[in-house]
């Protein structure tokens, strides 16, 4: 089997085409899942995250001076990437604030002791 029959093979019908996409949307917007908000956060996010990335690899790995032009680039993005996260939030029925003290209760499960150890990060079950 060639790999993109075998990629194709392994897809979700939503995956595969308009029509399944549409109506997987529909059934989603019946249940009120803002399924729009969700994927806009998401692809957000994740161009947002790319554009850190790409900028940390250029001053890490290309050498790029780390001066005020490439803060203020960072500032910019983390800016953009908190817009995405509001988004997101916003279409889960959470503020940013609920979102944080989840999470500081899922880690300080996670690190018993309140300080990061390896082996606790490498084996957490939450």
């Amino acid at each position: 089997m060639e790999y993109n029959e075998f990629v194709i093979n392994l897809l979700s019908d939503p995956n595969k085409s308009e029509k399944h996409l549409s109506a997987r949307l529909f059934e989603l917007q019946e249940q009120n899942v803002k399924a729009a908000q969700l994927v806009g956060a998401a692809l957000g996010i994740s161009g947002e995250t790319g554009e850190v990335n790409d900028l940390i690899k250029k001053v890490i790995m290309q050498g790029k001076p780390f001066g005020e032009e490439i803060r203020k680039k960072l500032i910019e993005e983390a800016g953009d990437i908190l817009f995405y996260l509001t988004m997101l939030c916003d279409a889960l029925g959470v503020s940013l604030e609920q979102a944080k003290e989840q999470n500081q209760i899922k880690l300080s499960q996670r690190y018993s002791s309140g300080t990061f150890s390896v082996m606790e990060s490498e084996n957490r079950k939450l």
